[in-house]
């Protein structure tokens, strides 16, 4: 549908038809969340609404709207007839809208990863998903100093130095004359020659700052189940306001919506990362299902902000 315009004579009426006009040409889940004056001009910050039916085995399921904010503009230009208020696309808001929604399981996932990130590493595969940039961490503590041409020799050169630059823009290695020295961010962890126990500290801080570029430039995959199935866990209980219950297939059924997986993994799969997750302390196993941690529910519920939802 392409831009719709509509025109008001009497500026004490735009509020209320800037809301029918979104209602009609665009959704009845829209809602007006705020508005400004730039000179004759008016400016409406509009949200959209959505109900999201959330499982828990311990109750009947729970029904939550969750309103997203500033998800497009609506403008009403002054004319010499009065206000004309332009609609715009409903496609283009529908791209904007599902962009919102993954901001926000985005935004989430940071959030749960900064307080779940000294468990996560326990876990052996994302230890073995880091072992490139552990082996560099090792010898520049061991030895100090390794020739750049040597990591070209244990990756490509274009794979090799996509793990120089990530390095390098973390401040934790320095480039002078060909070889590889600790940055400035190594110098803060207390870790000495030839004994590396608080290697995780430094691995922790990494997947913190790093998992984005770790999963879409280094391809390094260890982490991403993980961290997105206790997203689908922790973000459902943080609307629901409470530690749900959940067996397997209810967790994967939200994973598969917050995610958009079209492709639905084996069952098995996603039980496997969850009884992983339970040794490490990120979930717990229950008879019937699983339940969240209420420490790593509590801090998460204290650090993740959110758009206006109820």
């Amino acid at each position: 549908m392409k831009k719709m315009y509509i025109t008001v004579k009497a500026q004490n009426e735009l509020r209320q038809n800037v809301s029918n006009g979104i209602h009609k040409y665009i959704s009845k889940s829209c809602f007006i969340n705020s508005h400004r004056k730039v000179k004759d001009n008016y400016f409406y910050d509009i949200g959209i609404s959505f109900p999201d039916i959330i499982i828990d085995r311990n109750s009947e399921p729970i029904l939550k709207y969750i309103s997203l904010t500033s998800i497009f503009n609506i403008k009403a230009k002054k004319v010499s007839s009065g206000y004309s208020i332009e609609i715009p696309d409903r496609n283009k808001v529908h791209k904007e809208f599902i962009n919102k929604k993954a901001n926000l399981v985005k935004l989430a996932e940071n959030t749960l990863l900064i307080n779940i990130g000294d468990k996560l590493i326990k876990l052996s595969k994302v230890q073995n998903g880091l072992n490139p940039i552990k082996e560099i961490i090792y010898n520049l503590y061991d030895v100090g100093e390794i020739p750049v041409k040597e990591i070209y020799k244990r990756k490509s050169k274009e794979k090799g130095q996509k793990y120089i630059e990530f390095l390098l823009s973390l401040n934790y290695i320095s480039i002078e004359k060909d070889k590889i020295f600790p940055g400035n961010q190594l110098a803060k962890f207390d870790l000495l020659r030839s004994s590396l126990k608080n290697i995780d500290a430094v691995l922790i801080e990494i997947l913190k700052r790093g998992h984005q570029y770790l999963k879409e430039n280094l391809n390094i995959y260890a982490l991403t189940p993980y961290l997105e199935l206790a997203n689908s866990y922790y973000l459902k209980s943080y609307f629901a306001e409470k530690l749900l219950n959940m067996n397997a297939n209810d967790i994967e059924k939200h994973y598969s919506e917050m995610y958009r997986r079209y492709t639905k993994k084996p069952i098995y799969q996603i039980n496997s990362n969850l009884l992983e997750m339970d040794e490490v302390e990120i979930i717990q196993k229950e008879k019937d299902g699983y339940i969240g941690h209420d420490d790593i529910f509590t801090q998460f519920q204290e650090d993740f902000s959110t758009p206006y939802f109820q």
